[in-house]
């Protein structure tokens, strides 16, 4: 008996200090993303500047013309939300930063209490936030400036309210909340549509869909007159980006292969809430979990990347959560088949999802960045980069947004003859590209550079009119020929 209750400690001990050691990784990851004073995603600078844009009046959706490219493909109240704190402090990516990491924080404890609404103890709950906040698509993009964690928070906050059973448009409202953060944040929203239907609660179905509709609706028609039309092409249109098998194929095997065990202990649950006696089945997150597959899927539209598996971490976080206490039980006595089996799964998937964070890689950018950053501040005149982020740390302004650009024109919605012309003239005084435009090994088969956000004719425009000045780990410096 002795040894029994050893090795029944072990399985709890063991899994809670490799939980412990992923997360200290997580922490650190994520104290370095705060600390990193410039940008560390292509998005973060679209961010950026719609910050700076609300703080002085402008839109965050302006017209298109020959001198102006840059399109702000997602809802505004992410956006809004950092400008009001960026208003008592600075329009900085620590700002929005902030804001994403509390949220993050928010949604670990959003995890917590649905795992505990819906049949998980305490301490097993507790590791579903922590399972959550571990996760490679959380570590990854926790802290950053984007509009994601306060999409998953909404969400998280109206499957809670729906599950404590309070009145449907309080989670309705949370649910618009998450669509005006970010429109494709839909998979709670169909997870709660779904348990409703399921039950046949028409009139709570009805309520829960008004209450979702009516202030995005009333959100979307204001935007829409504030900016004649143009919300509709930067929200809507402008995303039509094309989606790809081979890009699928790549990004669902990073988000869905790491997180396999998480899959297998949902999956335990199931099965162990069938045997007598046991809780019912948290059908409300099996409809979330349904959403979140789908979303995951959505990967495929070319630019997309982990981001969109947020929603499926979550849900599989609840779920295993939940699965861990349906198989272990609670009380003696403690099966040690059971126990080892949730112990190995734990571990094979702290094991697939930690990551040591390249401090390395924070410090020696700083030199190049400096020097960059720099000579983008200085500059005078309109600036472009493959990377939004460099130009709007730099303090410009964001004229070219050159992923969205790259794919509106390759699929006809757009021209961008325009810019290309500007850019045979030399019109641009500095140029930064992450990329060679000289070396075709950074050409994709596709015809684009730098992951879709740079054409042929974008290149080709740029070889025929400006040489390299300048370069430094990771950027070229380009300035006009003859200048």
């Amino acid at each position: 008996m002795g040894a029994q209750r050893w090795c029944l400690a072990a399985m709890r001990g063991v899994p809670l200090a490799f939980l412990v050691f992923s997360a200290l990784m997580a922490v650190t990851k994520l104290l370095l993303d705060l600390w990193y004073p410039y940008g560390l995603d292509y998005g973060e600078g679209v961010v950026l500047d719609g910050v700076r844009a609300t703080l002085e009046g402008r839109t965050l959706y302006p017209p298109l013309d020959e001198t102006f490219y840059a399109v702000s493909i997602y809802m505004p109240l992410y956006v809004w939300v950092c400008a009001a704190v960026a208003w008592l402090t600075a329009p900085t990516f620590l700002v929005g930063r902030i804001v994403s990491l509390a949220l993050t924080l928010v949604c670990a404890g959003l995890v917590y209490a649905l795992a505990r609404r819906e049949g998980a103890s305490r301490w097993w709950s507790a590791m579903g936030a922590g399972l959550f906040l571990t996760s490679i698509p959380v570590v990854a993009w926790g802290a950053y400036m984007r509009v994601d964690m306060m999409g998953l928070a909404f969400s998280l906050g109206g499957l809670l309210v729906l599950s404590s059973g309070a009145s449907p448009l309080w989670a309705g409202l949370l649910f618009s909340l998450a669509i005006l953060s970010k429109q494709s944040m839909l998979a709670a929203l169909f997870g709660a549509s779904l348990f409703l239907a399921a039950r046949r609660r028409w009139r709570e179905l009805g309520l829960l869909l008004l209450a979702t509709i009516v202030p995005v609706a009333a959100v979307c028609a204001w935007q829409m007159v504030a900016t004649e039309g143009w919300f509709l092409f930067h929200t809507v249109k402008a995303n039509g980006v094309r989606y790809s098998v081979s890009w699928a194929s790549r990004y669902l095997g990073e988000g869905l292969v790491p997180h396999t065990a998480l899959a297998v202990l949902a999956l335990a649950g199931w099965w162990a809430a069938g045997c007598p006696g046991s809780p019912r089945r948290p059908s409300l997150l099996t409809g979330y979990l349904i959403g979140a597959c789908g979303a995951a899927l959505m990967v495929g539209k070319v630019g997309a990347v982990v981001n969109y598996f947020l929603d499926y971490v979550a849900a599989l976080s609840i779920l295993a959560a939940i699965g861990i206490s349906r198989v272990v039980g609670e009380g003696e006595p403690r099966s040690l088949y059971r126990e080892a089996f949730v112990a190995a799964a734990l571990l094979i998937h702290f094991g697939a999802v930690t990551r040591m964070p390249d401090i390395a890689e924070y410090v020696e950018t700083l030199p190049a960045m400096r020097r960059v950053t720099s000579l983008l501040a200085e500059s005078r005149g309109p600036v472009l980069s493959d990377d939004p982020s460099v130009v709007a740390g730099a303090g410009q302004r964001l004229v070219l947004e050159p992923f969205q650009a790259t794919q509106m024109d390759l699929s006809g919605i757009w021209s961008a003859g325009p810019l290309v012309a500007r850019l045979r003239q030399g019109d641009f005084p500095l140029i930064v590209l992450r990329f060679d435009p000289w070396n075709l090994e950074d050409r994709l088969p596709d015809g684009t550079w730098a992951s879709g956000r740079w054409s042929d004719a974008m290149a080709a425009a740029v070889r025929h009119a400006y040489r390299v000045d300048e370069r430094w780990k990771g950027s070229l410096v380009l300035r006009p020929r003859g200048k």
